[in-house]
């Protein structure tokens, strides 16, 4: 008999004092398909939303780069511009240009001689006989 109550042990007395009120176990509710169903689809929302806000915060980034990539150029143009102003400035002078005439040109002052000098009314008839 030992070894039968080894294999088959006696049913559970009831140790509880009262025994007409006897302890209830507690059990968690079961929760339907639906509520988890709902849950699921809340994380589901809040992490797609967390996307949307993570890729318009690296949209905005990579404006924001663009943007300074662009200032950049602006100035380095602005700069370029103003470079290319004094350049203007110094190879439009009338001194440059008479001794670049000279020197690399063999131009030379005309003398006196070789100056005609034609008066306006002459000038405007020539002008007006070669638009017609």
């Amino acid at each position: 008999m030992i070894r039968a109550r080894k294999y088959y042990p006696e049913p559970k007395r009831n140790n509880y004092p009262f025994p007409d009120r006897q302890p209830v176990e507690e059990t968690l509710p079961r929760t339907s398909i639906k509520t988890r169903a709902m849950a699921l689809g809340v994380i589901l929302a809040c992490v797609l939303l967390s996307l949307v806000v993570l890729a318009q915060y690296a949209y905005t980034v990579e404006v924001s780069r663009e943007i300074h990539r662009m200032e950049r150029s602006l100035n380095e143009s602005k700069e370029n511009i103003s470079e290319l102003k004094l350049e203007e400035a110094r190879l439009g002078s009338l001194e440059r240009i008479e001794e670049v005439a000279r020197e690399e040109l063999g131009m030379q002052k005309p003398e006196n001689d070789q100056v005609i000098y034609v008066p306006r009314k002459r000038a405007e008839e020539t002008i007006s006989s070669r638009e017609d």
